[in-house]
């Protein structure tokens, strides 16, 4: 980071990140789990061809029957707009919580700290305000991402049923190693 808390990272690395990490999410996944604390500190770059990997698994979840339970636990500035709602967290938000991370990668926005309890999100009006606010500030900074990052903006749809699934980042991600696009519909 530098002195602004922006990143420093090459853009070679910022793609392999992007895409290293983007497997591994895309592989828990397929096997039914969740993270649920997706963010910068938790991605390792290893050096060389080692690549990058999601570390810290201390608060994933196994989903059970495709129905992710309600949980308060994560990190404040990676938590998606669902949780205002009290709206379980799935896979989608593992997805909201990458797209944040990948902000910061691509120097969009300073590396996210926030101070709002995320259990005092629906019965505190300060924890609501504060996450309002950043979510905000999120969608702002994705709303001017550059076209070449629309994937990005594709993780960051208030809506989780609109958000990009973990494989289909990977499909896309593959196929323009150096630039990334969208595939066609």
């Amino acid at each position: 980071m530098d002195k602004d808390e922006l990143s420093l990272l090459s853009k070679d690395t910022q793609h392999q990140i992007w895409r290293d990490a983007a497997r591994g999410i895309e592989y828990i996944h397929s096997m039914d789990i969740i993270h649920r604390d997706i963010k910068p500190q938790n991605i390792l770059l290893g050096e060389g061809d080692r690549g990058a990997v999601i570390c810290d698994f201390g608060i994933a979840a196994k989903i059970y029957n495709e129905k992710p339970a309600l949980f308060s636990g994560g990190t404040p500035c990676y938590i998606p707009p669902e949780q205002l709602d009290n709206y379980p967290r799935g896979k989608e938000a593992d997805i909201w919580a990458f797209g944040v991370t990948m902000l910061f990668v691509f120097r969009c926005i300073k590396l996210p700290r926030g101070s709002w309890l995320i259990a005092a999100v629906q019965k505190n009006r300060t924890a609501i305000q504060r996450m309002r606010h950043w979510l905000q500030h999120i969608l702002r900074a994705s709303e001017t991402l550059p076209k070449a990052l629309a994937l990005v903006r594709g993780m960051l749809t208030e809506k989780p049923a609109d958000r990009t699934i973990a494989a289909a980042l990977v499909k896309n991600l593959h196929l323009q190693p150096q630039q990334v696009r969208l595939l066609p519909a």
